[in-house]
């Protein structure tokens, strides 16, 4: 949480703050670091991906700070979309197990050494006080992130996106 408060005045007001990780709710301090983060960010849309692991337990947390839901579903928890569904919140369900698998693009397709639909889109990573070109650049070995700056938005651009190494 220092990190996000000590770079935040370079992302008040931005269009969508994505909460993603491996399992967001996972994080001991999720139920009040996410109301902080809306409230410290201000940003136009607030969403989450999440596996549904503890949706459950985060309903109001959810309901009341997120704009939308993105729920991948692996096929072990069917009565996660009615849970969605009762919270009242906007969601999208992609099916990483069961009939449609076959649809659900994972994180292992690979650039091809080319940049991918993940780099330089509306979407850059924020993870350890640092900014990536790449929503899955955090992850990838060699992936060059830079300090966040009020010029960053300019700087991003200069960094190379790390698609050949990428999953």
């Amino acid at each position: 949480m220092p990190y996000f408060a000590k770079h935040a005045r370079f992302f008040v007001g931005i269009p969508r703050l994505h909460i993603t990780g491996g399992e967001p709710t996972l994080h001991p301090y999720f139920r009040g670091m996410i109301p902080w983060l809306r409230e410290l960010l201000q940003p136009e849309r607030m969403t989450l991906q999440t596996n549904g692991l503890r949706l459950e337990q985060f309903q109001k947390t959810i309901k009341e700070n997120f704009d939308t839901v993105f729920y991948t579903e692996y096929g072990d928890k069917p009565s996660t979309t009615q849970t969605l569904t009762q919270l009242g919140v906007p969601y999208s369900v992609y099916e990483a197990g069961g009939p449609s698998a076959p649809n659900f693009t994972p994180r292992t397709r690979r650039g091809s050494g080319k940049p991918c639909e993940r780099g330089f889109s509306d979407t850059v990573a924020y993870c350890d006080g640092k900014l990536y070109p790449c929503c899955v650049g955090p992850g990838v070995e060699g992936a060059v992130g830079i300090e966040p700056t009020e010029n960053w938005k300019e700087e991003i651009l200069k960094v190379p996106l790390p698609c050949e190494n990428c999953f």
